[in-house]
């Protein structure tokens, strides 16, 4: 985390006996070169994926191909972001407000973090047919915000069925 969101490094205490494999950044430089933060990112979100609640009950597979269609949006202070046919966005790191564009004269307001809530746009991700327009700003909490964002084209080419929810349930994943 520390080296995708150049935050500094973290201290962690063990609650009981633990192994650690330490990995130094040369040794990791060596190993995968230029590609290190991709490796690094493509982790990062493919553990997102697996605690999600509707994500968790694919294969690891397909979690993965679903990884591999996600598009990263670096916003800084105060910056927008406007987006029509989206299927689920998760906040890797900072923190933003969202309405959605139909919400009529006052829409609702809500705020999503890399520390907690992280991901929305479940509803419409289980059932990709309902249109959704979403705008969202980045807050003032870090340098930068950084999000995850899936499109419905994007989804469409890696889960072959409308209502996700429905497979699942079927079992039926492709």
């Amino acid at each position: 985390r520390a080296f995708l969101f150049q935050e500094a490094p973290l201290s962690l205490v063990a609650c009981e006996r633990t192994e650690v494999l330490v990995l130094k950044r040369a040794l990791l430089d060596m190993l995968f070169g230029e590609d290190l933060p991709k490796v690094f990112m493509r982790s990062r979100l493919l553990s997102l994926l697996a605690g999600h609640k509707t994500f968790s009950r694919l294969h690891e597979e397909q979690r993965a191909e679903i990884a591999s269609t996600c598009r990263v949006i670096v916003l800084q202070p105060d910056e927008e972001f406007f987006q029509e046919d989206l299927c689920f966005v998760t906040v890797l790191h900072g923190s933003v407000e969202t309405w959605a564009m139909d919400a009529g004269p006052s829409p609702e307001v809500r705020c999503y973090s890399g520390a907690a809530k992280s991901s929305f746009g479940e509803e419409y991700l289980v059932d990709r047919n309902k249109p959704w327009t979403v705008r969202m700003r980045a807050t003032h909490a870090t340098t930068s915000v950084q999000l995850a964002v899936w499109h419905r084209k994007d989804l469409d080419s890696v889960i072959h069925f409308d209502n996700l929810d429905f497979a699942l349930e079927e079992g039926d994943t492709y």
